[in-house]
């Protein structure tokens, strides 16, 4: 109720992540733990929820909802479900009203390493048949959690849009100051410099960023 009160308010529209699937594990209830993304089932019950939502949300005021959230970092070789399991989870869930008359976006999320860096089958790009849009979370860190030098972001960018047509929504973009990462505030200041004009190049292809997180 508060975010169709802001969104009223201030005349924006809010995204969801609404996620059936998160980096830790499933965000399922306990009894879907060993349903395959593909069944009926799974979708069906994601619909219900929609539909709950819907019922205090108007569907004019959501952009777009995510039905997985960093999809890429999760396990699945420890679930029962595949990659392929979970497209169809998302194309049996896309004749949603929202999704077909009710102007809200279908999308799944993915981290900008691994949304640009897998190798196929896997790679993300089968998915693009069954979503409006592509939402990733971009920290430009190694695998040490130290933050890259700013100067990566133009390639990091040109990236994605070579690898999707399909459009790409910066559901997160961060870039810590904290000296235990290797940053300052002079290098995030440097690197949210080079984001903007690196966004401004690519600014149809990534019509919408949200910045998160000036620690």
């Amino acid at each position: 109720a508060s975010l169709e009160a802001f969104s009223n308010a201030y005349g924006t529209k809010v995204v969801l992540i609404l996620s059936a699937v998160e980096i830790p594990g499933r965000a399922t209830p306990s009894d879907l733990d060993s349903t395959s993304f593909s069944s009926a089932t799974m979708a069906t019950r994601y619909k219900a929820m929609l539909d709950y939502v819907f019922t205090i949300m108007s569907e004019s005021n959501v952009q777009s909802i995510s039905l997985g959230n960093e999809v890429d970092a999760y396990n699945w070789s420890g679930d029962v479900s595949a990659v392929s399991d979970f497209e169809t989870f998302i194309s049996n869930v896309s004749d949603h009203s929202a999704f077909v008359s009710g102007g809200v976006e279908l999308a799944f999320t993915g981290t900008h390493h691994g949304l640009t860096e897998t190798a196929g089958p896997d790679d993300w790009t089968s998915m693009e048949s069954v979503v409006d849009l592509i939402h990733v979370t971009y920290y430009p860190i190694d695998s040490s959690f130290q933050v890259e030098d700013p100067s990566v972001v133009s390639g990091d960018l040109q990236s994605l849009v070579d690898k999707f047509s399909t459009p790409i929504y910066l559901q997160e973009v961060g870039y810590q100051s904290s000296t235990t990462s290797g940053s300052s505030e002079d290098l995030q200041a440097e690197f949210f410099c080079n984001f903007f004009q690196a966004w401004d190049d690519h600014a149809t292809e990534i019509p919408r960023a949200s910045i998160l997180r000036f620690n």
